[in-house]
C-alpha cells in the first residue's frame, strides 16, 4: 500500500502553503521507502533479497555499512560453503568453521585473509610514517583535508 501512497491521499492539513494545495503537486509528492541494513546480511546470504527488492523498485533508497568487504574478499580468496541459518554455532565452532547467517567458513579462511591483507596494511603505514602529506585546506568544521 505504501508503495502506491502520494500525498493527494492525504487530506491537506490547514497550516499547508499554497503549493501544497495544488492537486498536481499532492499526486507528484510520493512515498520513499528506505531500506536500512548491516552489511553482515548481505555476507549471509540475504543478498539475493536485497537484489530482488531495488530491482523491483520496492525501496527507493538503500543505506548500508561497509563492513561487509572483508567477508567478500575471503570468499575470493577460499571457499566458503552454503549451509543453513539454523545450524548450532558451537557445534560449528568446535569443528573449525564458523557461520555467517547461512554461510559456513573455515576458520583458515581467515588466516589466509590476514596473510594477505597484513603486508598491505604495513606497505600503507610504511607510507603514512615516510611520506610528507600536505594538507590542501579545511573543511567547514575546521577539519584538515589531504
Amino acid at each position: 500500500m505504501k508503495l502506491d501512497w502520494s500525498l493527494s491521499h492525504e487530506k491537506p492539513s490547514e497550516d499547508c502553503d499554497e503549493a501544497e494545495l495544488d492537486p498536481k503537486y499532492r499526486e507528484s509528492v510520493r512515498c520513499k521507502i528506505f531500506l536500512g541494513f548491516t552489511s553482515n546480511l548481505v555476507s549471509s546470504g540475504i543478498r539475493d533479497v536485497i537484489r530482488f527488492l531495488a530491482q523491483h523498485h520496492m525501496v527507493d533508497v538503500i543505506v548500508t555499512t561497509a563492513g561487509g568487504i572483508e567477508e567478500d574478499l575471503i570468499k575470493c580468496l577460499a571457499p566458503t560453503y552454503r549451509g543453513e541459518f539454523s545450524l548450532p554455532g558451537a557445534l560449528l565452532r568446535s569443528k573449525g568453521l564458523n557461520r555467517i547467517g547461512n554461510l559456513l567458513v573455515p576458520n583458515d579462511n581467515y588466516c589466509k585473509f590476514e596473510n594477505w591483507i597484513m603486508p598491505l596494511f604495513d606497505q600503507m603505514l610504511q607510507e603514512q610514517s615516510t611520506e610528507v602529506i600536505i594538507p590542501l585546506g579545511l573543511n567547514t568544521a575546521g577539519n584538515i583535508l589531504f
